[in-house]
């Protein structure tokens, strides 16, 4: 209905549904619907006699306040008790929190295989050993094939989207023959401010490549920011293959994991 401004407020009040006259005592009410007479806002005028009960935990609520949404004094359609009110808020704070989760993981270019591990899907052994780790020096997962490197990095990749923006980066797209748009990938990834994870790190077979690969590790770790690398060469091979200024690098302060073989069950 529109509220002439002629009409006193209690002649305004007396036109109103039974279930809004019940309620205009209260304080908070009452304020509102002055402001309404004093506006000429809308008030509904086919509402139901609100229920006292709050539809989640079915408690009895003490105060029911009106409350205004775009010009319009409204009461709301489910009622709630304060307690469940909070509960939704942070329910709806973690809903949000996993929403950010979720946009990471999709912008980190993480391999379609590997984009469902997480750290309850390791072995509990796995899981305490890298609890211990400071990524912030580097993390080092070497091993044979097939012993679950990738996943395992990957899982503790994902974990740490938590706490801000990660990256997936495959070593042999990053060194590869094309120099300009490895140079931009290998930048990129020196820059990036959040956890990365490198992939299958290899042989090298160029200087150029290895001072590349210098540059990358140098950057990552003079501005510690969290870095997991994963590769199948043994720590030998990782010294013949890499320059002993870079394999001092990796040796200096990086945790580093030998992952053995899971055992297949049947």
């Amino acid at each position: 209905m529109r509220v002439k401004k002629e009409v006193s407020y209690e002649t305004f009040i007396d036109t109103l549904n039974p279930c809004i006259r019940e309620i205009a005592n209260d304080p908070d009410n009452e304020a509102l619907l002055r402001t309404a007479h004093k506006y000429e806002w809308d008030v509904p005028t086919k509402i139901n006699k609100p229920q006292r009960i709050c539809y989640i935990c079915k408690k009895p609520i003490e105060k029911i306040k009106l409350k205004a949404k775009f010009l319009e004094l409204v009461v709301d359609e489910k009622p709630i008790c304060p307690d469940c009110r909070k509960d939704k808020k942070i329910e709806r704070l973690r809903n949000i929190q996993e929403y950010k989760l979720k946009q990471r993981i999709t912008k980190a270019n993480i391999p379609k295989r590997y984009r469902k591990a997480r750290l309850d899907t390791l072995p509990q052994k796995r899981v305490d050993i890298l609890n211990q780790v400071d990524l912030n020096d580097g993390l080092w997962l070497i091993g044979g094939t097939r012993t679950g490197k990738t996943w395992m990095g990957t899982a503790y990749l994902i974990e740490q989207a938590r706490q801000g923006s990660i990256k997936f980066y495959n070593f042999a797209e990053m060194f590869n023959s094309e120099f300009d748009k490895s140079k931009k990938i290998i930048h990129e990834a020196v820059n990036f401010k959040g956890c990365i994870l490198i992939d299958d790190v290899r042989m090298l077979t160029s200087d150029y490549w290895h001072e590349h690969f210098d540059y990358l590790l140098r950057g990552r770790y003079d501005n510690m920011l969290p870095t997991i690398y994963t590769s199948n060469l043994s720590e030998e091979e990782l010294m013949n293959g890499l320059t002993e200024r870079i394999f001092g690098r990796v040796l200096e302060d990086s945790y580093i994991i030998r992952v053995p073989r899971l055992e297949m069950k049947n």
